[in-house]
């Protein structure tokens, strides 16, 4: 569906140029919206189509000059129209929908991100129907070609974001940004290293200014998620803070719980037997008696004990 849709929308590019010729080169300069979803129509919700959708810029470069066309093809089921007069920006798109060069109806749709999935939702009128559309984005990361073009293009307008490349590919390689000739070097170096650090540094400055193109917000909803404070993360999350707050880390709270037991040691009773002898003595004609007297006493005892113990408990 992806590269059908892409091929689709070249071919619609191509033609709606005023000038067609085979020695055109076309290029991808942004890749708005490329996805497919449903269209609910707004009378009988039992009427709904299957949509798919497919909006970009792209460069024409002939005979030294560049022209850049914003324009973009719709599948209604198995019926296909063309939007013209696109204009994309601030997170919206719209532009008027037409079948061969009839017009036939208008799409306006906004941006959201839901648990990290770009959905594009608003409303189509086609043949004076009225759809309610919601439009899942396909994931479709950078080709090579295009990720070096995006970082050359930067060190175009910007030479010093890419010292830290040209120093990396070795100074008699590539000794100064602003010559064309380094700057190419570098195109080439990025498209055979896309994974490399300092290429991927100047492609998410490039991003953070172009957040109309898809390939830029995939970049930095992956990024951003997990360094929500990078200058390059800042306008991505004031737009989009549910993706950053996603994936917030939350630090486990600590409960503390004291329970406190008593424990009843059964009473005691010890008897202790106090044996006294008191001498008793009579005096009697040649007669003397010695009385043993015994007492008992009881002590009670009751011994209570107390035991408090502490539990934390991770949360």
């Amino acid at each position: 569906m992806k590269r059908g849709l892409l091929v689709i929308l070249f071919v619609v590019l191509a033609a709606s140029t005023a000038i067609v010729s085979a020695q055109a080169i076309y290029r991808i300069k942004t890749l708005g919206i490329l996805g497919k979803g449903i269209a609910i129509s707004t009378t009988y919700p039992e009427d709904f189509k299957l949509i798919k959708i497919g909006i970009g810029t792209v460069t024409v470069e002939l005979l030294g000059e560049e022209t850049d066309l914003t324009i973009g093809v719709l599948f209604l089921d198995d019926d296909k129209f063309k939007l013209k007069d696109v204009e994309m920006g601030n997170d919206t798109a719209s532009g008027k929908v037409f079948s061969d060069d009839e017009e036939v109806g208008s799409l306006n749709v906004s941006l959201t991100i839901k648990n990290e999935q770009e959905i594009w939702h608003g409303t189509l009128t086609v043949n004076n129907k009225n759809y309610n559309i919601y439009i899942l984005e396909a994931e479709r990361r950078i080709k090579p070609l295009e990720f070096a073009t995006k970082v050359k293009n930067l060190c175009d307008e910007d030479p010093e974001k890419c010292s830290d490349i040209a120093n990396g590919i070795g100074p008699r390689y590539c000794e100064k940004v602003e010559d064309r000739s380094c700057r190419e070097k570098i195109e080439e170096f990025c498209e055979e290293h896309p994974d490399d650090r300092r290429c991927m540094a100047v492609f998410r400055f490039f991003c953070r200014g172009n957040l109309d193109d898809k390939r830029c917000r995939k970049e930095l909803k992956e990024f951003c998620a997990n360094n929500k404070d990078d200058e390059n993360c800042e306008q991505f999350c004031e737009k989009f803070p549910n993706v950053c707050r996603f994936f917030t880390t939350t630090i486990p709270s600590t409960t503390t719980t004291t329970t406190t037991s008593t424990t009843t040691v059964p009473v005691t009773t010890t008897t202790i037997a106090v044996t006294t002898t008191i001498p008793v003595t009579t005096t009697m004609p040649a007669t003397t008696t010695s009385t043993t007297s015994t007492t008992t006493t009881s002590i009670e005892t009751t011994t209570e004990t107390t035991t408090t113990s502490t539990t934390t408990v991770g949360g």
